[in-house]
């Protein structure tokens, strides 16, 4: 009896502390990779959302830019000479995007990292494409990102970022994550390394509506069928109008049949509407994209537009809301 209670009184024996150590390193193992893993999803998330917010800036003032007529000089001058605009991509398997066969296309690639930065944004498009005050001037001049865009048509199609990778750029990064399908598979860009002994990098990416997806549903459709209408509020004041046309989805398929009406209050609080012109001169149209999508079990294509209207400039004569 006196020898059980002696035993008690010792404690836990040494094979028993070490399988309670051992227990508590299985489950901290477990916990420190789950900790890990969602960190670095947490990181990811945060340079894609510095890449869209690169795409979005880049893409109203390069809209701007052409509305107003400055970058149809801009590329007339430098479409055949030299880099301003970029690298040009000539690879068609390069370019993930659903491009209208119908319509001309130049596409570039235009890479600023922090080895490149002082000199990358002061002398190529991207004077006019992401100028000072577009975006947070830290990631402008300080990130490391790559453009793709459609020089001829002014269109953004995808922004890559990253903010510690200081040499990072389309060849070989771009093109390795590519051919890894690192735009569909995040665990591509979660963890990039350019070669077996580099470091790690977490790559973001936005690809905006361009990049290539599934078919559109019977409710997609439906919604896409309704004009989307925008406010873009830099130094141009810009009307986007997004929408479809396909004969099958829309009544209309002239887009001189759409029309554009805005309901203006003046300073006395009374309220008008104003017609926008419908000539050519007074916005421009592009195709973002031509798709596919099921309407009834039925196949159907049709082809996504937008339409830039000018409501106000202070930088363009003329573009004076008053004076229109």
């Amino acid at each position: 009896m006196d020898r059980r209670k002696e035993r008690k009184n010792l404690g836990f024996t040494l094979a028993e502390m070490l399988i309670v150590v051992a227990i508590t390193g299985i489950l901290a193992a477990f916990g420190f990779v789950a900790v890990v893993h969602n960190q670095r999803e947490l990181k990811l998330t945060e340079m894609d959302n510095t890449a869209r917010e690169i795409y979005e800036g880049a893409q109203n003032h390069l809209t701007s830019a052409e509305v107003s007529g400055i970058w149809d000089s801009v590329y007339e001058s430098n479409k055949d000479s030299g880099s301003f605009l970029g690298t040009k991509i000539t690879d068609p398997t390069k370019v993930p995007y659903n491009l209208s066969s119908s319509e001309t296309h130049d596409l570039r690639v235009i890479t600023v990292n922090q080895l490149t930065a002082a000199t990358g944004l002061k002398d190529t498009a991207l004077k006019y494409i992401l100028p000072m005050g577009a975006i947070d001037e830290t990631v402008r001049s300080g990130g490391n990102y790559v453009i793709e865009y459609d020089a001829y048509t002014a269109q953004i199609f995808s922004v890559f970022y990253t903010d510690k990778f200081k040499s990072f750029s389309y060849n070989p990064d771009v093109l390795a994550i590519d051919k890894a399908d690192g735009r569909n598979d995040k665990d591509v860009r979660i963890q990039y390394q350019r070669n077996s002994s580099g470091n790690k990098y977490a790559i973001g990416y936005y690809g905006g509506a361009s990049a290539k997806k599934t078919a559109a549903s019977d409710t997609e459709l439906t919604k896409l069928q309704k004009p989307k209408v925008e406010l873009i509020n830099e130094e141009r004041l810009l009307l986007k109008v997004t929408y479809i046309d396909n004969a099958n989805l829309i009544s209309s398929k002239s887009t001189d049949k759409i029309n554009m009406t805005v309901k203006l209050k003046d300073a006395s609080g009374g309220t008008f509407n104003y017609t926008l012109s419908n000539n050519s001169g007074n916005y421009v149209e592009r195709t973002v994209e031509e798709e596919k999508g099921t309407k009834n079990g039925k196949t159907v294509e049709y082809t996504v537009k937008e339409r830039y209207y000018i409501l106000d400039s202070i930088v363009d004569n003329g573009k004076h809301f008053y004076q229109q």
